[in-house]
């Protein structure tokens, strides 16, 4: 087998002895008194008076009687260590009597909080010194000390001496006794210390053995409520007196527990929106009632995994259906004090309008009507306000529609129109200052088809280079178009002059607004040879008289004429004029 070896070496250490008691010392006559030092294991304590032993042993501290002066050595180490301690003790003859050694007497127990008193038979003359726990001292003529407010750090031993004169007495020991009744508070069932009407609310404190409890209502002790337990029915402040028996006056009173007794909410929904997919619809719960002590909590359940802790929310729903929406209301830390509110809910699938335009695509000079098809809708509403369906829109653009269809479901939907680039044309005439019944040839270019108007003194309006022989002034405009429907005509005009004719306007608006309201030939007076007559298109003489005799209202007989074109002849003792006219309303 293994052999092993240990070897433990042990550092020397030499003992120095210290002096503990003050000097010098009094002592009185038959008188014994203590020298003090510090203690020491394995030492012998050799105390010396006047250079000679007269205690040699293993107690550090030695009663003398006699004056003199006394000093201290030590033996250590099993001998091999001698040491002394430095200085040494002088001890003086005291004069006076000894007092007696004190007899404490004390009100411990005593409870935290309480004053606890020591005291000692009065001597008179005497100091009374004392030290006690937690470094307690104290040194005056009073033979009794208190300390307020008691703790449990001035419980233990109180030591008393006194002093008479040079003389002392022995000290004496007394042990006090502080009892801590400790921390009670008031804890219930409820973390919010809130039940709901008809269910009671169970308040408890610490059980501790050997105590009495009392519970407080209020400012009122409850009848009979003596445990550490109390079931309570009423909104109220709770306390409960907690008293140790064995000690006069060793009571405390817990915090505070305020209790609330809540009345079950009453929730009253209402709901506000379209009953739409994909629409907001509003909940309010406004008009519910809550008990005011008690914090109120919502649960929403939208039954489409839709869920909401707001009391008035809003919520959409993803597709059609019936939904029996559930609100939950409570309060914060009650159980079983609620109410709940269900609201049917149907939701409708939302019919979306469909826009049918005539043209995707207009030029300049174009329109295209836009129709709302499908289902019959309740409302239409464009946005620009207007209800029309169809829609005329005369330029390029997007168009949005807003709609209502028979479930009440709004929706909205746009139509993009493109405008086509127009074309320039181009129109010449050989001449645009002629005499009466000369020839004018004119030409239009930049497109494929041409119409020219008025057809007046015209060959042929339907062609790019018509032969105008006019016998008055007038104005001519082509419009050209194009065999591509994907590009757009244009329009231009010209004027032709004619010198020596009768220059007349060609419309007038006889509508009584003051404005162009009659048609009259320029100069006129100077004209007071010719007449003029003004035919209808069915070749109805409507008008004959003087060109100076007044200017034509647009009437027959009396009567306002249709709107229309009005053809008239103007005769002059050397020329005839003729034309047409437009009258407008």
């Amino acid at each position: 087998s293994n052999q092993f070896s240990l070897d433990v070496f042990r550092n020397k250490n030499c003992f120095v002895p210290v002096l503990l008691s003050s000097t010098p010392q009094s002592i009185c006559p038959g008188q014994t008194i203590q020298l003090q030092s510090q203690k020491g294991y394995g030492v012998l304590f050799d105390w010396k008076l006047g250079g000679v032993t007269f205690q040699n042993t293993s107690n550090q501290n030695a009663n003398i009687m006699a004056t003199g002066t006394y000093t201290l050595a030590s033996t250590s180490e099993t001998g091999s260590c001698a040491t002394t301690a430095t200085g040494s003790i002088v001890v003086n003859s005291g004069t006076g009597a000894v007092p007696a050694d004190p007899i404490i007497t004390t009100n411990s127990p005593v409870c935290s909080g309480q004053t606890l008193t020591l005291s000692a038979p009065a001597v008179g003359g005497a100091t009374y010194s004392w030290i006690g726990p937690n470094n307690f001292t104290s040194s005056s003529a009073s033979n009794s000390i208190s300390i307020n407010n008691s703790s449990p750090l001035a419980a233990g031993e109180y030591s008393l001496q006194i002093t008479l004169g040079f003389c002392k007495s022995n000290a004496k020991d007394k042990v006090a006794d502080v009892v801590n009744l400790g921390v009670f508070n008031v804890t219930s069932t409820s973390t919010t210390n809130s039940t709901c009407q008809g269910t009671p609310l169970t308040l408890s404190t610490r059980n501790d053995n050997g105590f009495t409890y009392q519970w407080i209502q209020g400012a009122l002790d409850i009848g009979g409520q003596t445990s550490t337990n109390l079931s309570v029915t009423q909104t109220a402040d709770y306390k409960v007196r907690v008293t140790n028996p064995s000690i006069a006056g060793c009571t405390t009173v817990t915090p505070i527990v305020s209790v609330k007794v809540l009345a079950p909410p009453v929730l009253a929904v209402t709901k506000t929106g379209d009953l739409c997919i994909a629409q907001s619809i509003s909940f309010n719960s406004s008009t519910s009632v809550f008990d005011a002590n008690g914090t109120k909590v919502y649960a929403w359940d939208f039954k489409d995994t839709g869920t909401s802790a707001l009391a008035s929310p809003s919520h959409a729903f993803a597709s059609a259906n019936t939904y029996n929406v559930t609100l939950t209301g409570n309060y914060l830390g009650v159980a079983g004090c609620s109410d709940i509110e269900i609201i049917p809910i149907t939701i409708s699938t939302t019919v979306k309008p469909v826009i049918t335009p005539t043209l995707t695509a207009i030029c300049p000079n174009e329109t295209s009507s836009l129709s709302v098809d499908g289902i019959s809708f309740t409302s239409i509403l464009w946005d620009d306000a207007s209800t029309a369906n169809p829609r005329i829109v005369n330029a390029g653009g997007t168009f949005k529609v807003v709609t209502r269809d028979n479930n009440n479901c709004k929706d909205s939907t746009t139509q993009v129109i493109t405008t086509k680039p127009g074309s320039t044309i181009n129109i010449n005439a050989d001449q645009t200052k002629i005499l009466s019944g000369q020839q004018v040839f004119l030409s239009a270019t930049g497109a494929d088809n041409f119409i020219w108007t008025p057809d007046t003194y015209l060959d042929n309006p339907a062609i790019s280079n018509p032969v105008a022989t006019p016998l008055a002034t007038i104005t001519y405009q082509v419009a050209g178009t194009f065999n591509d429907v994907n590009l757009c005509g244009g329009i231009n005009e010209i004027t032709i002059e004619v010198a020596g004719a009768i220059s007349y306007p060609n419309v007038f608006t006889p509508n009584g607004d003051s404005k162009n309201d009659v048609w009259e030939i320029p100069n006129a007076a100077s004209m007071p040879d010719c007449t003029m007559a003004i035919f209808d298109k069915s070749g109805v003489k409507v008008l004959e008289q003087a060109v100076n005799a007044g200017a034509w209202d647009g009437t027959y007989n009396g009567k306002p004429v249709p709107p229309g074109t009005y053809y008239f002849v103007i005769s002059c003792p050397d020329n005839k004029t003729t034309g047409n006219i437009l009258v407008a309303r």
